[in-house]
């Protein structure tokens, strides 16, 4: 993790405070959708990153985050959180959900109920009031472990609770954006078939094709989109073909839930954008193999070393880069930003060396590669 300095934390809490101006200068309650929300949190998150420490994490195979110390406020005895019953409550039904399997995303989660309920400085202020677990969790050249630039911040978080957030509570997306997608509810006649295509990616149900003429054509319901809910069951994990059982044993009507793959100002949904590529370069891939087995006996799916480089065809999502020490540095905020910016991806042609790799973007490039 890249080294902060003085200056940066400084930054970070002038951010801070901008994007809280910005809030109170818009239109009251807060919703989600609103620009200078997400924003506010990402500056918020990162603040609460700077010199967070990984105790318990061997190698750092299992990366603690934020998440990890405000979840055992209300147990720890030195602390006063069990005074708070909202910070409890809200504690317990962060663990309790089923949706969220990150510390990422049950941290952002937290925050956003310590916002629509007026609680946000209230962690930071107990985790101050409790110097042991503040060492613990933190090095001293934290922001929350500064005695100054932490008053700031608590500060900052109280005018914070001054504003009214509504915020949409089914954010089931949290492990990988900040974003709150377009959530649309749809009735259905009864039926024993859909007539959706759907494949499962990454734990959800894609939409990857719409039947004609059947009971969801013509609806709001697009290739791309992600099946959220069905029949008041979440599909989150479910397994291939638990969906269409769900569908062919409800007699009433059918009620989905659908997370759509586009915004409504128009910009693409990173996680369904996502999900879609891995479904075409899936396909891509099983036909290319049937291609070459068709070809040859003798040839084999995996790559094969050719004067010491394995190529690869693959798909770039995008690039950002991961040197800015105030961005953090750190590879799991650059995969975040690349699957969250709007950069349309590219088929490229990857190729591993034994010390570097080369990356093909154009065909000119391809072509000379293929041939060296």
């Amino acid at each position: 993790m890249a080294a902060w300095s003085g200056r940066d934390k400084e930054q970070l809490l002038e951010e801070l405070r901008a994007g809280f101006l910005r809030l109170k200068g818009s239109q009251l309650p807060i919703r989600d959708g609103q620009p200078h929300l997400v924003p506010f949190c990402e500056t918020l998150e990162n603040i609460l990153r700077v010199g967070l420490k990984q105790p318990g994490s061997i190698l750092r195979v299992t990366r603690r985050d934020y998440w990890d110390w405000m979840e055992v406020l209300p147990t720890t005895t030195l602390c006063n959180a069990k005074k708070n019953p909202l910070l409890t409550a809200a504690v317990d039904t962060v663990r309790k959900s089923s949706v969220l399997k990150t510390p990422q995303g049950r941290g952002r989660c937290f925050l956003r109920m310590t916002l629509m309920q007026k609680l946000v400085p209230i962690p930071v202020e107990h985790l101050r009031k409790n110097p042991k677990l503040l060492s613990y969790w933190y090095n001293k050249d934290s922001i929350i472990h500064h005695e100054e630039l932490a008053s700031q911040l608590v500060h900052i978080l109280f005018e914070v609770t001054e504003l009214d957030f509504e915020l949409n509570e089914r954010a089931s997306f949290l492990d990988e954006t900040w974003i709150i997608p377009e959530y649309v509810k749809i009735e259905l006649e009864p039926c024993e078939r859909l007539g959706l295509k759907l494949v499962h990616m990454r734990d959800r149900v894609l939409v990857d094709g719409v039947v004609k003429g059947s009971v969801v054509d013509k609806s709001l319901i697009e290739p791309g989109d992600i099946v959220d809910e069905l029949n008041g069951v979440r599909l989150f994990g479910v397994k291939v073909g638990q969906s269409q059982h769900l569908v062919s044993k409800h007699t009433g009507v059918i009620n989905i839930v659908i997370v759509k793959s586009v915004m409504r100002d128009g910009t693409p949904f990173a996680p369904c954008q996502l999900r879609q590529v891995q479904v075409e370069a899936q396909r891509m891939q099983k036909a290319k193999n049937g291609t070459r087995k068709s070809s040859s006996v003798n040839q084999t799916d995996s790559p094969s070393p050719v004067d010491d480089v394995l190529r690869f065809d693959v798909v770039m999502l995008g690039m950002t880069d991961i040197r800015n020490p105030v961005k953090d540095g750190s590879i799991d905020d650059a995969i975040h930003h690349v699957l969250e910016g709007t950069g349309k991806p590219q088929a490229v042609l990857l190729s591993l060396e034994r010390s570097h790799l080369v990356l093909c973007t154009t065909p000119r490039a391809h072509a000379a590669t293929s041939e060296s």
